[in-house]
């Protein structure tokens, strides 16, 4: 029983209404709304799935309820929430239910499940194999099967976000379940292992286990950490484990144990960034790649780590660790390929730890455990983290590729710890500012500020109080940054100043001291805000010195790039600086504002400025001014501009020029902006406005009529909308004197949103008047005068546009009081059972409406225009333009648009970013930002109109805008089709009622024009035409054959509208229901909502499902037929024909017999003459051969019957007895006989038993049991017959052997493996009926030299092999009877062009295939396969294709295993290269399954091949011998094979092997051993190395470093700083001895090897390696002080050489050590300097040493010298002169 008893409980609702709702001045209304539309979704959802009504009804209302939830939240009693989940899980359950509906209703239950805390687990449980087949479905669907239909890839997210919800919800038991179902898939050399570990990260629960016990993650983690850590996997896999790891983590902390795991996950993570280390030489291929396409995501590993603190964990450390290591790669100048995956776990890593925090401080209780309280995070935790992660941030800040993500951290940081954050910030930004050429210095350092001013402000929550006295330094100094000449940080100084605003009371606090009880901190405070003013005035005086000196200059061609990107700094200054200017006129008190008011006002009527530029920046001053302060503004503004207006239209001239005065245009720039208040302080100023204006609309100057529209437009805004007031930071503003409130304290004071009290302006009675009568002067006379012009009176154009401009203007401005038009569906709509009239969410206390205009009645007037226009003046593009505007306001536009809410939400996060409070609810923002939500909520409301009632009015503006969208003329047609794209997606049925119009153009009729049915194929292609008919079987067959008999023109622009039809559609097609199915479960949840209905209306429920899944049958069959008929009958021309094949293509189902006509046509293709309809055919034939494929019985393997041993219950990867069964080997079963071979059990996938045994193996039945394959055409369908006759036929045979025999690009062509799958279906399905027609040609093609020739025959082999699974014995021998000597011959007569096309073959053929079918292949494939006698290129190519088998079978054929190494151990040393390289990787393939987390008991061991090899080798530092050339291609094949190695753990044999190997680096006088070496190196070095090989390696190195030869000494450095450092917390342990054999070379008598060992060293030092620098910085001071003994009479003494080396490794130690800081100067740095300085003179090479030391230093510390050389002495200084500065010639 899915639901609870709820009766005897209290009826509560699971969330209150979105705290937005609360704060609208409507609020009041909107809990009786809530409840009304909540029980009407409900009821009509009910009735649909009662009455099988998926679509429309069950999905119109879902939607409905996906609305509600958006505006709502989640508002509603918890019975009916536990139903509605239950109802939608089974809905989206549904088998084979349309990918639509699965998106729309996944979405939906994301939605419904995403507050978790709302639902527990013992309120809900949901089964998780209903969703298990859907999203195996959609896998199957990735993987291109046909079986299971396509999905888009939205429906696929869709449906994992819904997965992430869901699977909280499973049963306790289930976690068990889904191990028992996908454990077996997981075998790392097969891609069942993607499968299986896909659907275990997306469906494990990982719940503690305080929930579930041990049956959760105690289950598997143990197991699957060994899995990811033990295995070599792939990055996508790893990607997979990690997600899973870091969600286990998050929600189990303090209840699992990392530890033994540690150092190998922080390994792998360090390993991920691919940081550059090592010599370039030695740098892996996979480094020129970026990082992000192929490794874990950064973010989760992030997750991880964090989830792991605390507690006494060691992650602590190992996290100090690791981010000492990446330290230098974050700083600016080591910019790479890796920079942004860094940045991103930089910025993760910060915000992971504040969402830990907030859970375990600041979150409610639920039914999900706390964190332990031993686990919890301490605040000695909180100190280490941020100062862990501070040095990064502080080198991140300045990266040259953006610095977002240190503003994000800096921002995360300071939330908890703002005394470590804010001060190293803040000097930053000082020293930033100061400076005069690092333009990015400052911009990035302002970018970061902007994101701590909150904790600036607030005094870092108490942590940092003295911050706040900073803030007028950082004013002071960011104002000047308000400059003309540099655009960015003008744009960064203004968002910091903005930032500021919006929590800062501009009020001068001065005058509180003394009256109130303050601390010091607060005194200074108060007495510092006198600055306050001047600052605000002083802002007020950049952005005019910035109006003054910004304008808009013409530009030359050469700057066109430049200034295009500097026009756009511009349009963006504009708002910035705008908002800006309205938040700090907000925070000022009264007085100051008459100051600002009296300041802006003379400076903007004092000056006359240009229009594009200045004058707009002025303007949006000017009008932030009267915003803020409504009616004095307004009296000075208003009574200004409209005397200066009238006065200058005094004179005739200005009237009719079309060049206005500049000051004239100025001023009604200006009065358009200030017009715009968001009070009711206009009201007294209407009359004189509309008196101006309407002399002004006399005028005919463009930019001025356009400038009265704004006016007119802004003038309606203001008296018609519903806007906030103010946003002010405090509610009470700053009326009250600082004398009786302390203002200071209000600093980034978070709102209190139960006393929030939001100022609306919500439009009065007499606004609407006044918006009336400007209505009246404006709008009637402009629309009575287009009247007239419809009726025939002339009127210029330039009239007719600046007529429409106003009309525009008026409409535009005057949205929110015309409501729109109610009215019933249109008729020909889709009926449904319930009702689907929607009304708008109320928006308004009272219906905000003027008396004498309406929306509809404008909109009847707009469309008899539009017909007009286009009859008449269908060249006037300016008119339609206009008219475009204004149906796009009347339909779209009710005083908000879709696109201004997405705009202004995307403007809300980013404000957020900086100014929220993760740490803390949500609620706990400042009261500004508050504000701004609210508002943007009630736009959402105004907005929220999707499924609207489609009105005939509606459907003729609609059909207006489709005749527009067809214009000749393309700025319409593309203006038009944005507009129409838009309609169509909000109105009910409106692209079906547009369908018909348009196809109607399709027609190849004089009557149509070339631009006409461009425009209609532009409308075919938007996007809601496209989901239209894409998802409706009438619809489509009407636009498919529409479309295929147009045949219009052949100019090259419709060819191409075609093919982006044609691919728009193969793209978005969905494999959508013909016959629709609604289990009973959902018709049960569907009662359980809302009680049933009567037995009469669920029978009209089912009779009306019954004809609507006949109706869509029969479109489907017809749609078939009618197409097929077209490409047969009509002759169509050839690009028509291919689209009509590849629409059939796609309607190729698994779940629908295709009809006969399409077989015959589909068949006939394949013989086609046009190239391109047969590549089409293919697959088309291959989905149909799929389609017929027979159900073949499958019965269950009694596993313990044929291993003849008990199944081990452990899981134990890898080769058992209870699976070793299924190997070849030397006493295995191979089936000889017909007998055997109908008995034999044969397991064709190669993952099963390797892992684990399933609880139940299937397998196919004997092919006595299974379906006739030698059938007659009595015995076959249709569609087979015609296959069968196709088929049959030796012409056909020919024919398509011919065109497949076809050259399409020269050198280019490749294997086709749908080709060969096309074979492999024929083959499965009718047997070897057609295989005696196809022999002479395959033994012709085989023999033919020509290379598509025998690739040809390649397809066709691989097909016939692979498809003959299921035939009997006698078939299998003809068939292998045929082909052993054809293979043999190919064998033979192979060509390098066809060779890897032969590998293809041989891999397809042995792939998931039991490897007893093939025992014939492989006794082919093993048979001398090296015979010398042939050539190099057949006995490497023999080879190729062996390995090719050998690989598909992976751990199945030991015994094949064992007699192919057997045999190539003799030719490790052959004479050539390209066999020797051949051997080499089967070596590798042939070892790949001896792991070290897996049992190896029958295939061959790595471990004692290695010996074997090691028994053959002389040593290798005296090759001597005759046999010294043998000996050397030998190493270079085993040098290959650990190259080729690469992909597994770095064991000890394998570096014992390289370490055997390097003396061979002495080796001169052969040009591959070298390159050899160092591929094997770099392998090596880079591979990772398990905990458990650590001290054999590190053994083997030692016995390098004490090598007789230097050369071998230096490979071994660089392999060993590789190693080290990919590997870094795995070799922990072994610091010392790493260090000592270091320190060793470091006094080797090459010079070469002591400066790569100190060069090392150096770097283990920088990367936190080496750890004991006290006693490293004594040793080598004291070795640096060694006395050398003086020359007598110039002859060096005996010794001198050994002391001479040991003091210089002393001074390349104290190299080593300055190099190990290449950015920073720690404590004992200076020291060691100091020291260094010492030994400039010193004799060589010790002087080259210090030289080449020193000036690296200068050059990496150059950049924060002024912050360095604090650290040192004046004598360090002057000493460290003396080194740096060359000495003067003249000296």
């Amino acid at each position: 029983n899915w639901l609870m008893d709820f009766s005897a409980q209290p009826r509560s609702y699971q969330k209150q209404l979105l705290l937005y709702n609360k704060h609208l001045p409507y609020a009041e209304l909107l809990e009786d709304e809530s409840r009304s539309l909540f029980e009407d979704i409900k009821q009509n959802l009910s009735i649909a799935v009662q009455k099988k009504e998926l679509w429309p009804g069950a999905l119109y209302w879902t939607n409905r309820l996906t609305s509600y939830i958006r505006v709502c939240g989640l508002h509603f009693p918890k019975e009916d929430h536990i139903k509605l989940v239950h109802l939608v899980y089974e809905l989206v359950t549904i088998p084979n239910l349309e990918p639509p509906l699965i998106r729309t209703w996944s979405t939906l239950l994301g939605s419904l499940l995403k507050k978790w805390r709302l639902l527990s687990r013992d309120d809900l449980t949901l089964p998780w194999r209903p969703l298990y087949r859907l999203v195996r479905e959609m896998y199957q669907s990735e993987q291109k099967q046909i079986k299971k239909g396509m999905y888009l890839k939205e429906t696929v997210q869709a449906v994992k976000g819904m997965l992430s919800h869901v699977r909280n919800y499973f049963a306790v038991e289930s976690t068990q379940e889904m191990l028992d179902e996908w454990r077996p898939l997981l075998c790392p050399f097969d891609l069942a292992m993607v499968e299986g570990l896909t659907y275990l990260y997306q469906f494990l629960p990982t719940l503690p286990a305080q929930l579930v016990g041990d049956q959760g993650h105690r289950l598997w983690f143990d197991e699957l950490a060994k899995l990811w850590l033990g295995w070599q996997i792939s990055p996508a896999l790893e990607d997979m484990l990690i997600y899973l790891f870091a969600r286990l983590a998050r929600h189990n902390i303090g209840s699992m144990d990392w530890t033994p795991y540690m150092n190998q996950i922080f390994s792998r993570i360090l390993r991920s960034f691919h940081v550059p280390v090592g010599p370039m030489e030695l740098m892996p291929r996979q480094h020129n790649r970026s990082a992000d396409e192929k490794d874990f995501s950064a973010s989760q590993a992030a997750l991880l780590i964090v989830s792991m603190l605390g507690g006494g964990s060691p992650a602590q450390q190992c996290l100090e660790e690791l981010m000492l290591a990446l330290e230098s790669c974050y700083h600016p100048s080591n910019l790479g390929h890796h920079t942004r995956r860094l940045l991103d776990f930089m910025a993760g890593l910060a915000m992971q730890f504040i969402l830990r925090l907030k859970r375990e401080r600041y979150s409610k209780p639920s039914w999900f455990p706390e964190v332990p309280p031993h686990a919890k995070l301490t605040e000695s935790d909180i100190d280490c983290f941020v100062k862990c992660l501070l040095p990064t941030v502080q080198l991140a800040m300045f990266n040259k590729m953006t610095a977002l993500y240190a503003a994000s951290t800096f921002h995360n940081l300071a939330l908890i710890r703002s005394d470590l954050v804010l001060p190293p910030l803040l000097e930053s930004t000082f020293r930033g500012l100061g400076t005069v050429n690092e333009p990015h210095q400052v911009t990035a350092t302002l970018q970061c500020v902007s994101g701590v001013c909150r904790s600036l402000l607030n005094g870092g929550n108490g942590r940092y109080a003295e911050g706040r006295k900073h803030v007028f330094s950082l004013l002071t100094m960011i104002l000047p940054g308000i400059d003309c000449n540099d655009h960015f940080k003008t744009l960064f100084s203004l968002i910091v100043i903005k930032t500021v605003a919006e929590m800062l009371p501009m009020v001068d606090c001065s005058s509180s001291v003394g009256n109130f009880e303050m601390t010091e901190e607060e005194t200074e405070l108060c007495m510092a805000t006198g600055q306050l003013e001047d600052l605000v005035l002083q802002y007020f005086d950049r952005c005019f010195a910035l109006i003054e000196n910004i304008a808009m200059e013409p530009t030359t061609a050469m700057d066109r790039t430049g200034a295009l990107k500097s026009d756009k700094l511009e349009k963006l200054l504009c708002p910035v600086v705008s908002f800006t200017t309205r938040m700090l006129l907000q925070q000022c008190p009264a007085k100051l504002n008459e100051v600002i008011l009296d300041k802006v006002f003379q400076f903007a009527t004092s000056h006359v400025f240009e229009s594009q530029v200045s004058g707009k920046l002025c303007a949006e001053i000017c009008g932030s001014v009267t915003k803020t302060m409504g009616g004095p503004a307004l009296k000075l503004f208003i009574h200004h501009c409209t005397h200066f207006i009238e006065h200058s239209l005094e004179d005739p001239d200005q009237a009719m020029s079309e060049h206005l005065d500049k000051e004239l245009l100025w001023n009604i720039q200006l009065l358009s902006q200030v017009v715009l208040v968001t009070d009711d302080s206009l009201v007294p100023y209407v009359q004189d406005c509309i008196i101006c204006l309407k002399r002004c609309t006399q005028l005919k100057s463009r930019s001025a009529i356009s400038d009265i529209g704004k006016a007119l437009s802004n003038i309606l805004q203001s008296l018609t909308s519903i806007n906030p007031k103010e946003y002010r930071c405090l509610q009470t503003g700053y009326d009250v004197p600082p004398e009786q409130h302390l203002y200071v304290r209000d600093w980034a004071l978070p709102a209190d949103t139960k006393e929030l009290k939001i100022s609306w302006h919500v439009p009065s009675h007499e606004e609407l008047q006044a918006a009336e009568s400007v209505m009246s002067e404006f709008l009637q006379p402009q629309l009575d005068s287009l009247e007239e012009f419809m009726r025939g009176r002339s009127m210029s154009r330039d009239d007719l546009h600046q007529s429409l401009e106003i009309v525009l203007s008026v409409v535009t401005g005057a949205t929110a009081a015309l409501p729109p038009w109610k009215g019933n569906q249109v008729e020909g709509s889709p009926s449904s059972v319930v009702r689907m009239e929607r009304e708008n969410y109320i928006t308004s206390l009272q219906e905000i409406k003027f008396n004498n205009f309406s929306r509809k009645a404008l909109a009847e007037i707009t469309h008899r225009l539009t017909e007009y226009v286009l009859q008449h003046h269908e060249d006037d593009t300016k008119s339609m333009l206009c008219l475009i505007k204004l149906l796009s306001i009347l339909m779209l536009n009710c005083s908000a648009t879709n696109t201004d809410i997405e705009e202004k939400k995307q403007s809300y996060r980013i404000t957020k970013e900086g100014l929220g409070d993760k740490l803390r609810r949500k609620e706990h923002l400042v009261r500004s930002l508050f504000i701004q939500r609210a508002f943007l909520h009630h736009q959402l409301r105004v907005a929220e109109r999707s499924m609207s009632t489609l009105t005939d009015l509606h459907l003729i503006l609609i059909k207006d805008l489709a005749k527009l969208s067809i214009s000749a003329y393309t700025e319409v047609r593309v203006s038009a089709q944005d507009t129409l794209k838009s309609c169509l997606e909000i109105y009910l049925y409106s692209s079906r009622m547009v369908i018909p119009d348009v196809l109607a153009l399709l027609n190849n009729s004089t009557a149509i024009s070339h631009d006409q049915f461009k425009g209609a194929l532009h409308v075919l292609l938007l996007s809601p035409m496209v989901h239209v008919y894409l998802h409706n079987w009438a619809l489509m067959k009407q636009t498919f054959v529409t479309i295929l008999q147009s045949g219009h023109s052949e100019k090259p622009s419709i060819i191409n509208l075609l093919q982006e039809v044609l691919l728009e559609v193969v793209k978005k097609y969905e494999t959508f229901s013909i016959v629709f199915k609604v289990p009973d479960g959902c018709v049960h949840a569907a009662v359980r909502l809302a009680g049933p209905l009567s037995s009469e209306e669920l029978v009209e429920g089912d009779e009306r499902l019954f004809k609507t899944n006949a109706e869509a049958s029969q479109d489907y069959e017809d749609l078939v037929n009618n197409l097929s008929d077209l490409v047969t009958n009509e002759k169509l021309q050839w690009r028509y024909s291919q689209m009509a094949t590849q629409f059939l293509t796609i309607l190729v189902r698994h779940d629908y017999m295709f009809p006969v006509k399409g077989v015959r046509l589909l068949v006939r293709c394949l013989v086609h003459d046009t190239l391109n309809i047969r590549k089409i055919a293919y697959v088309a034939n291959l989905l149909l051969f799929q389609q017929m494929k027979q159900k073949h019985v499958k019965t269950p393997v009694d596993i313990r019957q044929q291993a003849g041993v008990e199944i081990s219950t452990a899981i134990l990867p890898g080769e058992r007895p209870d699976n070793e069964w299924l190997c070849i080997k030397e006493d295995s079963k191979i089936p000889r006989t017909a007998e055997q071979w109908e008995n034999f059990v044969f397991i064709d996938k190669t993952h099963w038993g390797y892992y684990c045994w399933p609880k139940t193996l299937y397998t196919y039945a004997l092919v006595s049991q299974q379906p006739n394959l030698q059938r007659n055409s009595d015995e076959m369908s249709e569609g087979e017959r015609v296959i069968m006759e196709a088929f049959s036929s030796q012409e056909f045979i020919d024919k398509m052997v011919e065109y497949l025999c076809f050259e399409e690009n020269k050198g280019k062509d490749r294997y086709k493996s749908d080709k060969a799958m096309l074979f492999k279906e024929l083959f499965r399905n009718f047997g070897n009926s057609f295989l005696p027609l196809l022999k002479p040609h395959l033994e012709r093609l085989a023999a033919d030299q020509q290379e598509s020739n025998q690739r040809c025959a390649v397809e066709i082999i691989a097909g016939l092999v692979a498809g003959s699974k299921h035939w009997s014995y006698e078939m299998q021998q003809d068939m292998q009877t045929f082909l052993t000597p054809l293979i043999r011959k190919v064998m033979e007569s192979v060509t390098p062009e066809t060779i890897d096309d032969w590998v293809a073959c041989f891999s397809d053929i042995s792939a998931d295939r039991d490897p007893r079918r093939l025992y014939w292949l492989f006794d082919i494939l093993t048979d001398t396969p090296l015979r010398g006698t042939d050539g190099a290129f057949l006995d490497s190519s023999r080879l190729q294709l062996l390995q090719a088998a050998l690989a598909q079978q992976e751990w199945r054929v030991p015994l094949l295993s064992h007699r192919v190494l057997e045999y190539i151990k003799g030719y490790l040393a052959h004479p050539f290269k390209s066999v020797r390289t051949q051997v080499a990787q089967i070596l590798a393939q042939l070892f790949c399954q001896d792991v070290p987390v897996a049992q190896n008991q029958y295939n061959p061991r790595r471990k004692d091949f290695l010996a074997y090899i090691l028994s053959l080798l002389p040593p290798l530092d005296q090759l001597t011998s005759p046999h010294h050339e043998e000996v050397l291609r030998m190493c270079k094949t085993i040098l290959i094979w650990l190259t080729c190695s690469s992909q597994l753990h770095g064991s000890s044999e394998l570096f014992g092997m390289l370490a055997t190997l390097l003396p061979l680096s002495t080796v001169e006088d052969d040009e591959e051993i070298g390159p050899l070496l160092k591929a094997a190196c770099t392998c090596l070095g880079h591979s990772e190395v398990l905990p458990n090989y650590v001290p054999d390696i590190l053994e083997a190195m030692k016995k390098l470093g004490e090598s007789s030869l230097w050369k071998v000494k230096v490979s071994t450095l660089q392999l060993l700083q590789i190693m080290v450092f990919e590997n870094l917390f795995v070799f922990h342990s072994q610091e010392a001895d790493i260090t000592s054999l270091l320190l060793l070379l470091m006094q080797d008598s090459q010079l070469e090897v002591r400066e790569l060992a100190a060069s090392t060293l150096s770097g283990l030092v920088h990367c936190g390696f080496v750890r004991n620098l006290p006693i490293l910085k004594a040793s080598f001071i004291k070795h640096s002080r060694m006395l050398l003994p003086k020359k007598l009479d110039g002859v060096q003494q005996i010794g001198m050489e050994a002391l001479l080396v040991k003091r210089h490794s002393g001074v390349l130690g104290l190299a080593a050590l300055i190099g190990a800081c290449p950015y920073t100067v720690p404590d004992w740095l200076p020291d060691v300097i100091a020291e260094m300085a010492l030994h400039q003179h010193d004799p060589a090479p010790l002087q080259a040493t210090v030289k080449k030391a020193m000036s690296d230093f200068r050059r990496t510390h150059h950049d924060s010298w002024s912050e360095h050389k604090q650290k040192f002495t004046d004598d360090q200084l002057s000493m460290l002169a003396d080194l740096l500065v060359s000495p003067s010639y003249y000296a």
